[in-house]
């Protein structure tokens, strides 16, 4: 009986907070960093449920996901948290920031922002060379089979392992990401900026793959994808270029995992189905783990969050990690320090239990879309396009 009366409330949910999404007024069709993070969470912490629920995914199951209680609880969360958020998209849809539409958040001078560009250019190659020279080893390297080792023992110590890796992401992802979007927006209306994009793309795309992680570099190209479509269509992506782009990235994946998984090009088949589970249950699976750790342990209570330089009167518990030794001690032995993120909820949760859940994805709704409606009534210049796009991506 659970499973007729879960498998047709999976079915319906969807529909019926789009049809109230609707009714409210809300345009979910439109590119914007409320609605991106909505669709997020459809796809990584809802749509994933469904195999995991009926054991369709091998990988799983052999990892334990296997409770079929545990999972009927987790869909309930899942659903209680995007209700609770699509609650905070339509009060905060009611919200009006006034701007003046005329005025650009900056203004434009093609020479100074080239000068700009250009010498950010020595910043980002000195750092990547001294952070890959610092290394013992290169998991990429490795799963290119340039070099000999244990590409999982690499890519921890290249990660959670390497002391100062954050400021490495600051500068080496995150700021250049974004130089790399602002150079992107100004090749439309300077072609002289194509240069600059190439060499920064290059860069771009060799740091984001040097700890051989797949993902973050189809969430590169989906950003220089969405700065197109503010440009050239309004903020409605047309379904030609979304299917162009949905194939593009199934390709990069299939030889990716071919690739950084060891699993061969004459495997294609299975590294074709693990793009999937990684992309419908990866994100999900670690949530089913979070509800199993906080069942025999207490709430947080805020622990996991940040305590820059232990400012605050309490010792930070590192979540993600704490997750992933709870259900793979032996990586301890291994020497791996390895992590188990989910959805926001699921910190939410370990902290807050139920209420933090509905409270929190009510506030990240409200305060997004109020971000949403300010970006809404401005007149976005290049490093306003730029920036925008980061932070839907950031979200």
């Amino acid at each position: 009986m659970i499973d007729l009366l879960f498998g047709m409330s999976f079915l319906i949910f969807p529909f019926m907070v789009t049809y109230l999404l609707y009714c409210a007024n809300v345009e979910i069709i439109k590119l914007n960093i409320s609605n991106f993070l909505l669709l997020n969470l459809f796809v990584f912490s809802y749509f994933g449920i469904l195999p995991l629920f009926y054991k369709l995914d091998s990988y799983r199951v052999e990892m334990g996901v296997t409770s079929s209680e545990t999972l009927f609880t987790l869909y309930l969360f899942a659903m209680l948290a995007i209700s609770f958020y699509a609650l905070g998209l339509m009060l905060a849809s009611r919200v009006k920031v006034t701007t003046d539409k005329k005025l650009p958040v900056f203004i434009e001078n093609d020479k100074l922002i080239f000068f700009i560009m250009a010498c950010s250019l020595p910043l980002f190659a000195a750092t990547i060379y001294s952070y890959v020279s610092s290394l013992k080893s290169v998991a990429l390297f490795i799963a290119l089979q340039l070099v000999s080792g244990d590409s999982m023992l690499s890519r921890s110590d290249m990660s959670n392992g390497f002391d100062g890796y954050h400021w490495f992401k600051l500068i080496n992802q995150d700021v250049l990401i974004f130089m790399l979007l602002w150079s992107y927006a100004k090749t439309f209306s300077n072609s002289s900026f194509n240069y600059i994009f190439y060499i920064l793309l290059l860069m771009a795309t060799f740091s984001v793959i040097l700890t051989t992680e797949k993902a973050p570099f189809i969430w590169l190209i989906a950003s220089l994808f969405a700065v197109k479509v503010f440009i050239k269509n309004d903020r409605m992506p047309p379904l030609k270029s979304l299917l162009i782009f949905g194939s593009f990235s199934v390709l990069v994946m299939t030889a990716f995992y071919a690739s950084f998984m060891n699993m061969g090009f004459d495997r294609l088949g299975d590294a074709f189905f693990s793009i999937f589970s990684r992309l419908f249950a990866g994100s999900i699976q670690p949530a089913y783990h979070y509800l199993d750790y906080f069942s025999v342990n207490n709430y947080l209570l805020g622990a996991s969050f940040p305590n820059p330089g232990g400012l605050l009167p309490f010792n930070n518990f590192y979540l993600t990690q704490e997750i992933m030794d709870f259900v793979k001690p032996s990586n301890a032995l291994l020497g791996i320090k390895g992590t188990m993120p989910t959805v926001f909820w699921g910190e939410a949760y370990a902290n807050f239990g139920t209420l933090g859940v509905m409270f929190i994805s009510f506030i990240i709704a409200f305060s997004l879309k109020c971000v949403d409606n300010y970006f809404d009534g401005r007149n976005l210049s290049s490093v306003g396009l730029a920036l925008y796009v980061w932070i839907i991506f950031h979200f």
